[in-house]
């Protein structure tokens, strides 16, 4: 990657599979989309293979690698470095809701001078958008990237197949039985903007293969929670329950849909997660936040499909669809007749469908 990466003419678009960055742990990072065109961050339940697609997986050429920029429930930071991007760029965590509107096509922007791109949230994309296959760099699902800014020209990348490492290498001793690796932020210094990527050298830095699992947080800084460990138990005297009154359980309820990542809405609930936007506004009942009645910003997921109508260039757009976001129900134009059908709906989508 380049030492010194700089802003191109013009942009280019991202492969649509395929490596577009490295992070910071080893891992590349890949497009939005699966062998099958599909969308490979915002899966349907029936794709998920155990926590596969929350941590990586390994592609036909055996290369681990990782679709998704969320890995778990913990939010990192915008000034926290993630990765670097094909053209060397770096890769911060997202942007709150306020701020990533300054974002260009490409995720990018300048900060103090220096250019780099910053991660969206799963709210901060719209799915529903076709992506692109050439005709337009903005029209692409930009959980990681939009585009790439500077120049990819200079980058090579080699394959650990085929890699001649010198006489002296010594093979790392770590075998696969230990477990995850645990990198701790504390002791891993960071690398500002200007310094540009990090080229790692195979001779000094053995890859992980994927039978190593995972790479983790540091758990005493942020917890690391795989989809397959169920609900957090939370010791009632460290972290209280706040008890909703009867006239909060029945304006402002708990969504019934059950959203694998917030099912801990029942019984108690770490208040570290309620003081987080995301969950509560999901377990709204539980975090005691009913005065805040908003929609879910989680997707919905119902059991069978529900007919959304909307206008798209001056032309009506019928799609039937079991997943599908609140945002989605307020621009569409039979959005009565789903808030009326689809008790689910009007319960998750409370503002959208005027119950708050």
């Amino acid at each position: 990657m380049p030492l010194n990466p700089t802003q191109a003419n013009s942009r280019t678009e991202v492969p649509i599979r395929g490596m577009i960055a490295m992070a910071i742990n080893g891992v590349p990072a890949y497009g939005p989309q699966e062998s099958d065109s599909l969308n490979a961050v915002e899966i349907t339940e029936s794709d998920k293979t155990g926590a596969g697609f929350w941590y990586g997986h390994s592609g036909a050429d055996n290369v681990w690698h990782v679709h998704n920029p969320q890995m778990g429930e913990e939010t990192v930071t915008s000034d926290e470095l993630l990765g670097y991007a094909m053209d060397g760029f770096p890769i911060y965590g997202p942007l709150d809701d306020d701020s990533v509107g300054d974002l260009d096509a490409c995720n990018g922007m300048v900060v103090d001078g220096n250019y780099q791109y910053h991660v969206r949230t799963f709210e901060q994309v719209d799915e529903t958008l076709e992506y692109c296959n050439g005709d337009s760099a903005e029209t692409n699902w930009n959980y990681i990237l939009g585009c790439y800014s500077g120049s990819v020209d200079g980058t090579e990348i080699y394959d650990s197949t085929t890699y001649t490492l010198n006489d002296d290498c010594v093979p790392d001793d770590t075998s696969s039985t230990d477990g995850p690796v645990v990198v701790d932020p504390t002791e891993s210094p960071s690398v500002s903007p200007t310094d540009g990527p990090v080229v790692v050298d195979p001779t000094e830095s053995p890859s992980v293969s994927p039978t190593d699992g995972p790479v983790v947080v540091d758990p005493t800084k942020s917890p690391s929670v795989s989809p397959t460990d169920g609900p957090v138990v939370v010791d009632p005297t460290e972290s209280p329950t706040v008890s909703p009154t009867k006239n909060q359980e029945s304006s402002c309820l708990d969504s019934p849909l059950k959203v694998q990542k917030y099912s801990t809405c029942q019984g108690v609930v770490d208040a570290d997660k309620c003081s987080k936007k995301k969950f509560w506004s999901h377990c709204r009942v539980s975090c005691g936040k009913c005065n805040k009645c908003l929609d879910s910003l989680q997707k919905l997921k119902l059991s069978q499909k529900v007919t959304i109508i909307f206008e798209k260039n001056g032309e009506t757009v019928t799609k039937k669809k079991k997943k599908f976001k609140c945002k989605q129900v307020k621009k569409a134009t039979n959005k009565d007749d789903i808030c009326q059908n689809y008790s689910d709906v009007a319960t998750s989508c409370p503002k959208t469908c005027g119950g708050c």
